[in-house]
Protein backbone atom coordinates (compact mmCIF):
# COMPACT_ATOMS: atom_id res chain seq x y z
CA UNK A 1 0.00 0.00 0.00
CA UNK A 2 3.04 2.36 0.77
CA UNK A 3 4.59 1.72 -2.99
CA UNK A 4 1.33 2.47 -4.41
CA UNK A 5 1.17 5.37 -2.27
CA UNK A 6 4.65 7.18 -3.32
CA UNK A 7 3.46 5.52 -7.27
CA UNK A 8 0.87 7.67 -7.08
CA UNK A 9 2.31 10.75 -5.52
CA UNK A 10 5.21 10.56 -8.37
CA UNK A 11 2.49 10.22 -11.03
CA UNK A 12 0.75 12.91 -10.03
CA UNK A 13 4.26 15.22 -9.69
CA UNK A 14 4.74 14.34 -13.00
CA UNK A 15 1.44 15.38 -14.14
CA UNK A 16 2.32 18.93 -12.34
CA UNK A 17 5.44 18.93 -14.56
CA UNK A 18 4.25 18.21 -18.04
CA UNK A 19 0.91 20.22 -17.89
CA UNK A 20 0.60 23.76 -16.82
CA UNK A 21 -2.63 23.42 -16.14
CA UNK A 22 -2.14 20.85 -13.40
CA UNK A 23 -0.08 22.42 -9.77
CA UNK A 24 0.70 20.86 -6.96
CA UNK A 25 2.28 23.55 -4.21
CA UNK A 26 4.49 21.27 -2.82
CA UNK A 27 5.22 17.43 -2.81
CA UNK A 28 3.51 17.20 0.30
CA UNK A 29 0.24 18.16 -1.33
CA UNK A 30 0.95 15.74 -3.80
CA UNK A 31 0.81 12.72 -1.51
CA UNK A 32 -2.39 14.33 0.34
CA UNK A 33 -3.80 14.42 -3.09
CA UNK A 34 -2.90 10.77 -3.80
CA UNK A 35 -4.30 9.74 -0.55
CA UNK A 36 -7.62 11.90 -1.13
CA UNK A 37 -7.64 10.07 -4.83
CA UNK A 38 -7.02 6.76 -3.22
CA UNK A 39 -9.58 7.54 -1.05
CA UNK A 40 -12.40 8.62 -3.82
CA UNK A 41 -11.22 5.75 -6.28
CA UNK A 42 -11.97 2.95 -3.15
CA UNK A 43 -15.53 5.07 -1.84
CA UNK A 44 -16.84 6.43 -4.71
CA UNK A 45 -16.10 5.22 -8.04
CA UNK A 46 -17.07 1.48 -7.55
CA UNK A 47 -20.55 3.46 -7.08
CA UNK A 48 -20.31 5.38 -9.95
CA UNK A 49 -19.06 2.75 -12.18
CA UNK A 50 -21.83 0.69 -10.98
CA UNK A 51 -24.24 3.09 -11.81
CA UNK A 52 -22.91 3.93 -15.40
CA UNK A 53 -22.74 0.24 -16.68
CA UNK A 54 -25.03 1.37 -19.65
CA UNK A 55 -23.28 3.88 -21.01
CA UNK A 56 -19.47 1.93 -19.96
CA UNK A 57 -21.13 -1.20 -22.24
CA UNK A 58 -21.84 0.93 -25.10
CA UNK A 59 -18.69 3.03 -25.06
CA UNK A 60 -16.37 -0.40 -24.91
CA UNK A 61 -14.95 0.95 -21.31
CA UNK A 62 -13.90 4.33 -22.91
CA UNK A 63 -16.75 5.87 -20.59
CA UNK A 64 -14.42 4.75 -17.77
CA UNK A 65 -11.75 7.46 -18.73
CA UNK A 66 -14.21 10.26 -17.89
CA UNK A 67 -15.16 8.51 -14.89
CA UNK A 68 -11.23 8.57 -13.81
CA UNK A 69 -11.17 12.47 -15.14
CA UNK A 70 -14.18 13.46 -12.74
CA UNK A 71 -12.52 11.25 -9.55
CA UNK A 72 -9.73 13.71 -10.05
CA UNK A 73 -11.30 16.97 -10.79
CA UNK A 74 -13.33 15.84 -7.38
CA UNK A 75 -9.93 15.37 -5.70
CA UNK A 76 -8.94 18.51 -6.87
CA UNK A 77 -11.50 20.18 -5.89
CA UNK A 78 -11.21 18.75 -1.93
CA UNK A 79 -7.70 19.06 -1.76
CA UNK A 80 -6.33 23.12 -1.34
CA UNK A 81 -3.23 23.03 -2.83
CA UNK A 82 -3.62 20.96 -5.87
CA UNK A 83 -5.68 22.49 -8.82
CA UNK A 84 -6.65 21.36 -11.80
CA UNK A 85 -8.06 23.90 -14.69
CA UNK A 86 -10.87 22.40 -16.69
CA UNK A 87 -12.34 18.87 -17.44
CA UNK A 88 -10.68 18.48 -19.99
CA UNK A 89 -7.00 18.49 -18.29
CA UNK A 90 -8.69 16.56 -15.90
CA UNK A 91 -9.17 13.58 -18.70
CA UNK A 92 -5.98 14.19 -19.98
CA UNK A 93 -4.14 14.45 -16.53
CA UNK A 94 -5.85 10.84 -15.49
CA UNK A 95 -4.82 9.60 -18.63
CA UNK A 96 -1.54 10.51 -18.67
CA UNK A 97 -1.04 9.15 -14.55
CA UNK A 98 -3.01 5.58 -15.74
CA UNK A 99 -0.28 5.31 -17.87
CA UNK A 100 2.71 6.24 -15.80
CA UNK A 101 1.13 4.26 -12.89
CA UNK A 102 0.96 1.18 -15.13
CA UNK A 103 4.40 1.66 -16.15
CA UNK A 104 5.78 1.53 -12.69
CA UNK A 105 3.87 -1.07 -11.54
CA UNK A 106 5.13 -3.15 -14.70
CA UNK A 107 8.84 -1.93 -13.96
CA UNK A 108 8.54 -2.90 -10.12
CA UNK A 109 7.04 -6.43 -10.87
CA UNK A 110 9.95 -6.98 -13.48
CA UNK A 111 12.42 -6.63 -10.89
Amino acid sequence: MFIKLIISSLSILFVTHILDSIEADSIMTAIIAAIALGIINTFFRPIIILLTIPITFVTLGIFLLFINAGMLYLTASIVPGFQVDSFLDAFIASVVISIVTAFVNHMSKSE
